[in-house]
């Protein structure tokens, strides 16, 4: 398939399914979308190629689905396809709120007199950026659509970095590290993506964030993208050795979702502790010499309002075994009493096999 031939069968994905939602002025949207330039627009940044924009909105839309995002079909086909509407043209509509911002979306779309929602104008209007953490529980209902809206235009916006160059995009680490999140559904999940996503800058102006840093400066994953691949490594050995446990043991009462949430999230604290600049590892302001590990992650993942149950957050303050000192304290045992919960011993075996496997290759 050449670029021709998809923005065609982008064109006709997108209007079938304009098509399908039952909305006052959806018509009138569809109308505008033929006779304006949607279907040859270039977005800005990505997708910057003729006909880019429709290919970002389908692309957006397909994330929605892949991620399970928890709202009505008809809501995410509105969100995810027009999002981008304000970078249009049309010679009867270009003197509306004329400018490349979100405002013109709801503009033109309040002249075709689509009817929306308070959430679905909301999501238009900020899909530009994260929501602002609630003080207490998750997102409500119209700040989650804008978060997960946001997740995935930055999803589908890094397969195009730059001049369009390919039709089939790997995923990033980033992008495989939070559809396994999402995939377990738990209450809160999504502020833990946002936070992970979110940058914070050091003395030098340099940006960082949970998915560009290292694990370490001299032990093991020390290198740009190391935090991220060495919480991958762990996830797979975890659910390697859950698998194998439920074959030995169908009756083990371990969770699925809890084998995934440990074995991504146990570094949590680490997300800005490490930088990496100059092909160089380095500790950040933030570090603190022999400072809380386990226990810092499970005091963040409290603060970002997600639910973790006992044997969980054991699981996360014991993942480095005998090693462990704040957890003995917190808790009041030591690591071998502690690894009687099948949960704790499972994820600890993983992350000592990950750091383990790269000294092997290091060697």
């Amino acid at each position: 398939m050449n670029r021709l031939e998809l923005v065609a069968k982008t064109r006709g994905e997108i209007l079938k399914l304009l098509g399908s939602v039952k909305r006052s002025g959806m018509a009138n949207v569809i109308w505008y979308l033929e006779t304006s330039d949607f279907f040859v627009a270039k977005c800005q940044g990505h997708h910057c190629f003729r006909g880019g924009l429709a290919v970002h909105s389908l692309g957006v839309y397909q994330e929605c689905k892949r991620l399970e995002v928890p709202f009505a079909d008809s809501t995410i086909i509105i969100v995810a396809l027009l999002h981008g509407l304000y970078m249009t043209s049309h010679p009867r509509f270009d003197q509306i709120e004329p400018g490349q911002t979100a405002s013109r979306s709801l503009a033109l779309l309040k002249m075709l007199r689509l009817k929306l929602n308070v959430g679905e104008r909301h999501a238009l209007l900020m899909h530009g950026q994260a929501p602002e953490m609630p003080e207490k529980g998750g997102y409500d209902p119209r700040h989650l659509l804008q978060h997960y809206i946001h997740r995935c235009i930055c999803r589908d916006s890094e397969h195009f970095p730059g001049l369009f160059d390919s039709y089939v995009a790997d995923d990033s680490l980033a992008s495989q590290f939070d559809a396994h999140l999402y995939a377990t559904h738990r209450l809160g999940i999504e502020i833990v993506v946002d936070k992970l996503h979110s940058e914070w800058e050091n003395d030098k102006n340099e940006k960082f964030c949970f998915y560009t840093i290292p694990a370490s400066t001299v032990r093991h994953h020390c290198g740009r993208y190391g935090l991220v691949k060495h919480s991958l490594e762990v996830y797979e050995r975890a659910t390697l050795l859950y698998s194998q446990l439920i074959d030995e043991k169908p009756a083990c009462h371990i969770h699925w979702e809890s084998v995934v949430l440990c074995s991504l999230l146990h570094d949590v604290c680490k997300y800005d502790e490490y930088e990496f600049s100059n092909q160089q590892s380095r500790h950040s302001a933030h570090w603190v010499e022999g400072g809380p590990h386990g226990m810092k992650t499970l005091m963040l993942l409290d603060q970002w309002h997600l639910k973790l149950n006992e044997e969980e957050k054991k699981a996360i303050a014991w993942h480095m075994g005998t090693f462990t000192k704040d957890a003995n304290k917190k808790y009041g045992m030591s690591y071998r009493l502690a690894a009687r919960l099948p949960l704790v011993k499972l994820i600890h075996e993983a992350d000592v096999y990950s750091a383990k496997k790269l000294k092997k290759k290091e060697q």
